[in-house]
């Protein structure tokens, strides 16, 4: 849903190895490629690249939408469908009166960031003011702030991952992510929470 603004390449390791279309060059033996399964390294390497090209079509979506709002909304629909333990997303921005929400995926989200705005703690208002990104991997134990934490874990939140979008003033904003598992958000989740705020930064940026 969306609330307008006025509301509210791979490198090469050592140890690869290497054909050469030529013929054997290097006395040391070569593996010959299997039909097996792909090993970790491959398959993380397949997933960044996916990644990455589901971010550049995006961008190009993006720069045909002629609303910013639409087009944040775009961002955070996306983000959840990228990460599997995702339940919602959401973009705030700071403005004049305080913090509002911009765009976010559903009722969840829209709750927490209000629940924010209201007791002025948690991860995503922190994100935004401090220009940081802030992880709350476990609410059960968390400390940081015991008012969002209590009623937040009451909605169904266990974890929480806010990115600030610009990471720089003057605009002050943050792309956060919830879900509904403990340790939900995992390095894979940060990875994309950081491509997807750089979206909702252009988007942003020309407003």
């Amino acid at each position: 849903m969306v609330a307008p603004f006025a509301h509210g390449s791979t490198d090469r390791r050592a140890g690869d190895d290497v054909v050469d279309p030529e013929g054997p060059t290097n006395p040391l033996p070569v593996s010959v490629a299997s039909d097996g399964p792909p090993s970790p390294g491959e398959e993380g390497g397949a997933v960044v690249r996916g990644e990455l090209a589901e971010v550049a079509r995006l961008r190009e979506v993006l720069a045909l939408e002629q609303s910013p709002q639409a087009a944040l909304q775009l961002v955070v629909e996306a983000a959840r469908g990228a990460l599997e333990n995702v339940a919602e997303a959401s973009v705030a921005v700071r403005q004049e009166h305080g913090m509002a929400t911009a765009a976010w995926t559903g009722l969840l989200a829209q709750e927490l960031d209000a629940l924010q705005f209201l007791l002025k703690e948690g991860p995503g208002q922190e994100a935004a003011l401090s220009a940081v990104p802030v992880s709350a991997g476990n609410l059960r134990a968390e400390h940081r702030w015991p008012g969002f934490t209590r009623r937040a874990m009451e909605k169904g939140a266990m974890s929480v991952l806010a990115v600030p979008i610009p990471p720089r003033p003057p605009v002050r904003a943050a792309f956060t992510l919830y879900s509904t598992r403990v340790n939900g958000l995992d390095a894979r989740a940060r990875r994309v929470a950081v491509e997807y705020a750089a979206l909702a930064c252009e988007v942003l940026e020309r407003r």
